[in-house]
Parts: C-alpha cells; structure tokens; sequence
C-alpha cells in the first residue's frame, strides 16, 4: 500500500470513529448566551439576523443538548431554529428566557409537577425548570448515559452591592421551585444554565450552596469575562455560567473573540449608549460510564474558539404571572431509528475504508531481476 494510501485510510477511520463516537457520547453540550435586548430592538446592522444565524450554527455544530437564551427574539416567531431542538419559554415583564433541548435525545418528562416557571423578583427576571427524560437508546443503552435531569435556565438579578453575591430573599423562589421539581420528578442530577449576574469574586460552589443543589459535587465552566459589551468585558464579571452537581469534569469554550463582530457593537445614535451584548458560552459536562451522581470535583478547563403543548405552573404564584410559549411538535428520530443510522454509519465506514484499500493501492512493480532482464535484451 503507497503512503498516500495509507494516510487517507488512516483519516477515514479517524473521521469515522470520531463521528461515531460523538453519536454515542455520554456527555452534554451546553450553551448559554444572553445577546441582550438592544441586539434586537436597536438592530443595527441586522443584529437580530445575525443572531439567529450563529444561534442555529452553535446548536447545530455542537449538537447541543441544553441552551438557556436570554432577552433573544419571541421563539415562537421565529422559522431559523433546527428541526430537532424545541423549546420552552417564559417571560416576566419585558424579560424573557427560552431554554432548548434537543429532541433527538431528549424529552420532557411526563409527570406531574416535573416543570415549573417563576420570577425571582417580582415581573422580572424569569426561570424555567424542568426535567427531561433521555430518549436515545444507543448512548442510554451502550454507554450507560444519563436516563433524566433537571435543567434550569435561568436570568438572575443583580447583587444589591458591588462585589457581593445574591441576597437569599432574591434566590428563595428558584431555589423553591427547585425543590419541587427534584421532589416530583424524583431526579437528583441538576445543571444550571444561566446569567447568574454574579461576580468573580462569588465562586461556583456558592451558587450551588444557596440554591441548595443535591451532593456536595460541583462541576463548572471557566469564570470567563463574557459580559458585557458596554463595560469592556470587566474582569470583574463572570455572569454566564453552566453549573452541575454531578459529572467528572467540564471543558469550557468561548464562542467568540474580542473584538466582536460588528454587527454585535450595538450603540444608541442618540445617546451613544452601547448595548450590554455577552459572547455565547459553551460547557461540556464530562459524564462517566456508570454515573453515579457523586463524582469528585475536578478542575474545569478554558478553551477560546471563534464563531462562526407543554403547560408549566408557575412555581410562586404571587410573585408574577408568566407565560408559557412551546414549539410546534417536532418529529424526532425514534430510539430504533437512531440506532439503524448509527449501525449503517458502522457498515459504510468499514466499506469505504475497504474500497481505498484496494483501489489506492499502487500499480505492483516487477522484481528487481526482471528489470535486469530486460535491461540486458536491449
């Protein structure tokens, strides 16, 4: 076999086995990203199309599995969203959060009580929580993945004072709902996707502690400077976290470089006023075979990467009214049927390395002796 051949078998079986291996990966791919309100109520230079441009690229790049989106477009509007992610949203006052999941591996479980909505003050700052039951028998089945948990997404209020963390009035009614939806969904496992508003100098583990999180377990993304576009990106500020309370290990990766594209620069005409824009924020929770939901903590790492009906009761009735707006049903693949596609995957991976190895063979020269010969008839 000629080298050339050899290396593109050896590309092909890595291309093949890297794919396969994300279909049967037992971790999750998590998105937060809060482009703010200016983003699309200024929308200059088509910030709003901008934006639902790179939302569908990190979904479908990343396969995500959870996205918490804060103060985006009215979802229910929108056309740009993937086939296989849906999603559940909420408002308090002019504020609003959408938390996706992708269907082809997820689904909102079925019990009572397993969803609950809220404001943590009153008409403003919305939270959705809910449990999700996985669906996808070839990660379920072969790698012993995560069968359910509780996702919440979540916009937090801001501290009373600089440097200081949430007061526990402002946390209660998360942390209520919380507690519920643990109870009636009987799932302990719980990851946080949110704008937590909080600054560097209050760590994971605090947050954690104040909304009482199950175990004593706390795996978290980088605390990155992802906000804000107004203050220069503060070192001071590590709002946009993803938080669990089980796993081994969470890699983290920034969507986008400083300086932003332009079209995410919001500034006012009038005022000058810049807008509060934050870069997206991907977590990858490390979940490992035969999870037990009392993994050791480990330290997170930080990678920088450029870009590129459901009824829900409101969790604390007489803080707010919210609203609950889902997607249109969406046909995901069937466990069966995901499990054809990863077998086919299989079969034509090991075919088409067999076809470059016998077509990509170099023509088989003559022995050295038979050259001689001829070389002497002359």
């Amino acid at each position: 076999m000629s080298t050339t051949s050899r290396m593109i078998k050896s590309r092909l079986l890595g291309s093949c086995m890297l794919l396969l291996l994300t279909e049967l990966s037992a971790d999750l791919q998590l998105l937060q990203w809060n482009p703010h309100w200016q983003c699309f109520v200024w929308n200059q230079t088509d910030c709003r199309g901008h934006a639902q441009s790179a939302l569908r690229a990190m979904l479908e790049d990343s396969d995500i599995d959870f996205a918490n989106l804060i103060e985006f477009d009215d979802f229910s509007n929108l056309t740009s969203i993937p086939d296989s992610w849906a999603w559940l949203q909420t408002t308090c006052g002019r504020d609003r959060v959408a938390l996706l999941y992708n269907t082809s591996r997820w689904r909102i479980a079925s019990l009572g009580g397993a969803g609950q909505v809220g404001c943590m003050i009153s008409e403003d700052r919305p939270f959705i929580v809910q449990a999700f039951e996985r669906i996808d028998i070839a990660t379920k089945g072969s790698f012993d993945a995560l069968d359910s948990v509780v996702v919440i997404g979540a916009h937090f209020p801001h501290p009373s004072r600089f440097n200081e963390s949430l007061s526990d009035d402002l946390v209660l009614p998360l942390r209520l709902a919380l507690q519920s939806v643990i109870e009636a969904s009987a799932t302990s496992e719980v990851v946080l996707i949110a704008d937590t508003n909080e600054f560097t100098s209050t760590s994971s583990d605090m947050i954690t502690s104040y909304l009482e999180l199950p175990g004593n377990t706390t795996m978290s993304t980088s605390l990155e400077q992802t906000c804000c576009f107004d203050n220069g990106f503060s070192t001071w500020g590590a709002f946009d976290r993803i938080i669990a309370n089980f796993g081994t290990g969470m890699e983290t990766v920034v969507l986008m470089d400083s300086p932003l594209p332009l079209w995410a620069q919001q500034v006012n005409p009038v005022t000058q006023k810049k807008g509060a824009f934050h870069k997206p924020i991907k977590g990858i929770l490390k979940i490992a075979e035969g999870h037990t939901g009392s993994a050791v903590t480990t330290s997170s790492t930080s990678t920088t990467m450029s870009t590129t009906t459901m009824t829900l009761t409101t969790s604390i009735e007489a803080v707010a009214s919210t609203t609950i707006v889902a997607s249109s049903p969406i046909s995901a693949a069937s466990p069966i049927e995901t499990y054809y596609l990863i077998v086919v995957a299989c079969v034509a991976c090991v075919l088409l390395v067999g076809l470059v190895v016998k077509f990509g063979r170099a023509p088989r020269q003559p022995p050295a002796r038979d050259l001689e010969v001829c070389s002497d008839d002359k």
